[in-house]
């Protein structure tokens, strides 16, 4: 149960958490197979704290507004309720060593775990996340369909008030010249680089009259590039209010992958079906 609401807490699937904290609770039952009532006891009972819950429904609404394109409102609310996020004076808070194990109460609150520390997956660097976010507030503000709309059919006769650019090229060009005076004073030339490279190629989205039609430039336009930002952001978050970056269930995914492919490169058996625990299936591909 930890691991699960651990997982939902981190990715602020809050009501999920909330149905599956009150579905979740050990319920005690007779030989009909009728409940009964019993003395709680440790784990018995979820109880997520509102504080938690408050700052995971907020990250929810940030990613919310970058995964429908609302840039700028997502930047809002960033300043707003993650000042740090995107400032340049903002220093990360400590990520807390879990506690040591505490003797059985009568009364347990068996919430997330606490966090651990690792590295952190995604750059949190605020320069870094302010030029992400404004590079796709340009992509945005590049399109000409609507994503997840259909392409209209194109037709040489069709007028040229029906072709007209409706994208706000001064807007655009003001977009690019923004950018370009932040990758200036990025303190790392590679980073100035990687940012110069990038930003070059995002703008050619200006050159072509239905960027949505070109292979060369579509790419940038994809939901997968806001999921992209989206993930990135909730990284940083997370990571400013001293919680681990990763869910401790991908990091329990993690050790297991390592341990077996340890196993493997030093020519370990992996032990037969027979001593397998139940419910645990091992695939072809580990057994071999």
């Amino acid at each position: 149960r930890a691991l699960v609401l651990d997982y939902l807490i981190h990715h602020s699937y809050t009501e999920t958490a909330r149905a599956f904290a009150a579905e979740s609770v050990v319920r005690h039952l007779d030989a009909d197979g009728d409940e009964i009532s019993r003395p709680e006891r440790e784990g018995d009972k979820v109880v997520l704290p509102d504080k938690l819950l408050a700052e995971a429904s907020l990250r929810r609404s940030v990613q919310e507004r970058i995964l429908s394109g609302n840039v700028d409102v997502a930047i809002e609310r960033l300043n707003a309720h993650f000042p740090d996020i995107l400032s340049s004076s903002s220093k990360p808070s400590p990520v807390p060593e879990p506690e040591p194990a505490k003797a059985p109460v009568a009364t347990a609150v068996p919430g997330p775990p606490p966090p651990i520390r690792t590295l952190v997956p995604l750059s949190v660097d605020p320069a870094r996340l302010y030029l992400d976010l404004r590079i796709l507030a340009f992509i945005e503000a590049s399109r000409t369909v609507p994503l997840g709309n259909p392409l209209p059919p194109t037709s040489s006769s069709s007028s040229p008030e029906a072709l007209a650019d409706a994208r706000d090229f001064n807007a655009l060009l003001g977009l690019i010249s923004e950018l370009q005076d932040r990758i200036s004073k990025l303190e790392d030339p590679e980073e100035r680089a990687e940012y110069t490279e990038e930003l070059n190629r995002v703008t050619l989205l200006i050159a072509f009259k239905d960027p949505e039609r070109r292979p060369a430039v579509s790419k940038y336009l994809t939901q997968s590039r806001r999921e992209d930002v989206a993930n990135e952001i909730n990284y940083a978050m997370l990571y400013r209010a001293g919680q681990s970056p990763v869910s401790s269930l991908e990091l329990a995914i993690r050790q297991t992958y390592a341990v077996f492919g340890y196993l493997h490169e030093s020519g370990y058996r992996i032990p037969s079906s027979a001593i397998v625990p139940p419910g645990v299936c091992l695939s072809s591909a580990q057994q071999t």
